[in-house]
């Protein structure tokens, strides 16, 4: 069924590494695309291509010279729209561009959740060309001001005022590739996201994960636990929105990724993608807590083969990030001792000694992570916190060195 198939994969990050190993385990040839030359899934890849995976038609161009027997994203959200117009101009199985377009325009997004009365926050979309907007018109502070085409936490800022607002919106347009913005109402309230396989139009929900961030004003995202904690009645409200939110942008045959803020009137979406969580969700989280493995289900439907969604396991995976820090690299320690803790399933750290980085603002500002796994969440949890304990990350000032 799979041997000598061929599979065009968008994206070489390092969470994009089981999907490609699960394909040559399955005997298919991978073909992928990254910008960096020295994305960590392209190793272990048969071909790989240097491009940025939002240039379709030099894609296209490869892909006609691959002939594909199918092409998917994994877990790569600024993909999605590349993904769906190789899958239409080649006839492959994948989602359309319409559905391409309301899964990672959040304006797009957004109004097809208020169409659908898929629960929402208020909001406003602000041009690149916007002169003066008059807040008062729809909501009072605080604000949540983002892209409307980024993703990770690129480009999020909460805002508490007018001042904060003009320049919030000068920052974050200029990390947009458009220009333009979303201005939304400040949500309060535990956060999760709910991964999904839809099948035949129908969503099924295969886990809901908490999720730790930074907290204002970025909002970049520190860990994730799966199962959620919350009470069971507050996960079927939420299971409900999720799968709500799934059809309202029109996913057919798609894995999806839904994040949810639970506030005092409910849930209501935050965002939807059409494909695999990212941070290790989709990839490693849910075959940890589940058994449902996604790397699987991704690649039956790039290929068109039936989805098959097994009978889960009751068990638990905590992920939680190593967070860089303003300063210059120094030292790192504790990792061999990180990993000899019950219940770690993987120690990673990515830093480099002598580089310069930052404080976190979005999720690129990571140095490594650690992913644990147990009987249930608290204990998954109680592990991964007791394994980055261990882990110490020394930085010197910069001012030092230069």
């Amino acid at each position: 069924m799979y041997n000598n198939k061929k599979l065009l994969i968008l994206g070489g990050s390092e969470f994009q590494i089981p999907l490609v190993l699960k394909a040559k385990e399955l005997g298919i040839i991978t073909y992928i695309v990254d910008i960096n030359s020295d994305a960590p899934a392209l190793k272990y890849a048969d071909y790989s291509y240097q491009l940025s995976v939002k240039n379709k038609e030099e894609i296209l161009k490869i892909a006609k010279e691959i002939m594909p027997d199918g092409v998917t994203v994994g877990m790569v959200d600024l993909a999605i729209p590349t993904y769906a117009y190789i899958a239409k101009e080649l006839n492959l199985p994948g989602i359309s561009i319409d559905s391409a377009l309301k899964a990672t325009n959040k304006y797009e997004m957004i109004k097809s959740f208020k169409e659908n009365n898929v629960p929402h926050p208020k909001f406003e979309y602000i041009s690149k060309d916007f002169i003066n907007y008059d807040l008062n018109k729809t909501f009072k502070f605080p604000v949540i001001v983002k892209p409307i085409d980024m993703a990770g936490s690129r480009g999020i800022y909460l805002v508490n005022n007018k001042n904060e607002l003009i320049n919030a919106i000068a920052e974050s347009s200029k990390i947009s590739d458009t220009g333009n913005l979303l201005i939304e109402e400040y949500m309060t309230g535990p956060e999760v996201s709910v991964e999904l396989v839809v099948k035949d139009g129908i969503p099924h929900v295969i886990q809901i994960t908490d999720k730790t961030t930074t907290g204002a004003p970025h909002f970049a995202e520190t860990g994730h636990l799966q199962p959620s904690t919350l009470s069971l009645d507050i996960k079927e409200k939420i299971s409900e929105v999720a799968c709500c939110a799934a059809k309202s942008v029109g996913l057919i045959n798609s894995l999806g990724h839904a994040e949810i803020k639970v506030t005092d009137e409910g849930p209501k979406m935050v965002e939807i993608g059409a494909r695999a969580g990212g941070d290790a969700i989709g990839e490693q989280l849910i075959f940890l807590s589940t058994g449902v493995d996604f790397s699987q289900i991704a690649i039956d439907i790039a290929l068109g083969v039936e989805i098959n969604i097994p009978d889960k396991k009751e068990k638990a995976s905590c992920i939680r990030f190593i967070q860089s820090k303003n300063g210059i690299l120094k030292n790192v320690s504790g990792i061999n001792d990180a990993e000899k803790i019950e219940n770690v399933f993987k120690v990673h750290f990515n830093g480099v000694v002598g580089k310069k980085y930052d404080d976190v603002i979005d999720n690129s500002g990571r140095v490594g992570y650690v992913i644990t796994k147990g009987d249930d969440a608290v204990t998954a949890l109680n592990a991964c916190n007791k394994a980055i304990d261990c882990i110490k990350v020394e930085y010197e000032d910069r001012c030092n060195n230069e």
